[in-house]
């Protein structure tokens, strides 16, 4: 299947999720996930399944970036922050929708690799921040919206005494 027909079918599938967000949907049409994974699995960029990445992590099903990236109702006036930058994808997503994101990735590996693709892509009012998200940004804050998009480990403080 060509790649033209292949996200005729992505748009389909995300519109049969329950996305409405015409502008999120001409957004997830328009950048190329296929550039945010290995070129071993480039035949299923399209396919609504998540995908290996570097650092034992994947790429989110679209279905599921899709759901998420609505529930913030962007518009071009927010300041974004992303804790979890990953393959970079969502950042595109975003950075696509909104006004400035600031994303925070604590892996090197997929920092650096996000940072080479959204160059390439020229995606400019993004700021990768290679450090642990944890704790937010204060230096930025405020934010309009904020997205967790990394697996944050539990932590738990110690009954008082």
């Amino acid at each position: 299947m060509n790649t033209n027909l292949k996200k005729v079918e992505f748009v389909l599938n995300l519109r049969s999720a329950g996305i409405i967000n015409t502008h999120l949907l001409n957004t997830m049409e328009r950048v190329p996930r296929e550039a945010f994974i290995s070129e071993n699995f480039a035949k299923y960029a399209y396919d609504d399944i998540a995908l290996p990445i570097e650092c034992s992590q994947t790429i989110t099903k679209p279905t599921i970036v899709a759901l998420m990236t609505e529930a913030l109702d962007i518009n071009k006036r927010c300041k974004i922050l992303e804790i979890g930058t990953g393959s970079g994808y969502q950042t595109a997503i975003l950075a696509n929708l909104g006004r400035r994101v600031y994303s925070v990735e604590r892996e090197t590996a997929l920092f650096e690799s996000a940072r080479t693709i959204l160059t390439q892509l020229k995606i400019n009012n993004v700021t990768l921040i290679n450090d642990d998200g944890a704790v937010g940004l204060e230096a930025q804050a405020p934010f309009d919206r904020i997205i967790v998009t990394a697996a944050l480990e539990e932590t738990r403080s110690s009954p008082e005494s």
